[in-house]
């Protein structure tokens, strides 16, 4: 019997000729703020990462920012050689936390940082990012007035519970999570809908801001060029400040989809455990 650790990535195994198709939505959640709260910095250094893979980063640039060092001298690895993790490292996860109201803390704990440290990175972030404290007040002054948010996909959250932390955190959250998740969902069915899309492949597996495929290997190529089709159409975002003054001025934002294929294994097996980024 061959010695496999048993985990979720490898229950999915494709039959012989078959492989498994990957693509997922590149710091989307990120980016959809970015619109959301109307951040022209962040606009323009996520645009210059897609338009330049590879060459620009995003969060280099934040991290540049928050701590006053030339984008050239920001490390592209998020651990050094000691194993602590490096400022590129610290922006992303503030871009990622505490874009949510996460506190210095917590960050502490994801991090692995000091305390000391993560309150510093906290401050740092908000004063190179002020504009996230405005898309949280708007969007709290927003369910006062209205009881609701409506996502620019249709999907509406409605306050069924009282007004405290704990739902200030799910009004923050609601949009970016939602915009994310229903936008991906929503490329499965574009495309199995898409009359080049092969009639044998399948998309099986939905991971919030991912997909993966089964399809023959002959098909792989034009499975995935189907997939970054549909999952790059540009998403119309108003911002929640035009939303508070009944401004109706929606942006395009196009999220770059990463593609992946599975490599077979030792074996000769095709798993989930085993895509590679393309």
């Amino acid at each position: 019997m061959q010695n496999i650790p048993v985990n979720a990535k490898n229950m999915f195994i494709a039959p012989p000729g078959w492989e498994f198709s990957y693509y997922d939505m590149s710091q989307i959640e990120a980016r959809i703020v970015a619109f959301l709260a109307g951040i022209p910095k962040w606009k323009q250094q996520f645009e210059s990462a897609r338009l330049h893979p590879g060459t620009y980063d995003a969060h280099c640039a934040l991290a540049a920012e928050m701590f006053r060092t030339p984008y050239e001298q920001v490390p592209r690895k998020d651990w050094d050689e000691a194993g602590k993790p490096t400022v590129r490292y610290v922006a992303k996860r503030c871009r990622h936390g505490l874009n949510y109201r996460m506190a210095p803390d917590k960050l502490a704990t994801v991090t692995g940082l000091p305390l000391v440290e993560a309150e510093q990175a906290y401050r740092l972030y908000h004063m190179a990012s002020p504009e996230i404290t405005v898309w949280w007040d708007d969007a709290i002054e927003l369910v006062r007035r209205t009881g609701q948010i409506t996502t620019c996909l249709g999907r509406r959250w409605v306050l069924l519970e009282r007004f405290d932390p704990v739902a200030l955190d799910s009004i923050i959250a609601f949009e970016p999570q939602s915009i994310n998740g229903d936008w991906t969902s929503s490329v499965i069915y574009k495309c199995h809908n898409d009359p080049r899309w092969p009639k044998s492949a399948r998309i099986i597996i939905n991971v919030h801001d991912a997909n993966i495929a089964l399809n023959r290997h002959e098909d792989g190529e034009l499975v995935r060029e189907i997939m970054r089709h549909h999952a790059e159409q540009p998403i119309y975002i108003n911002s929640i400040t035009n939303r508070l003054k009944g401004i109706d001025a929606p942006e395009p934002l196009i999220v770059p989809a990463e593609l992946g294929v599975s490599v077979p294994d030792e074996h000769g097996v095709h798993r989930w455990s085993t895509i590679r980024k393309v």
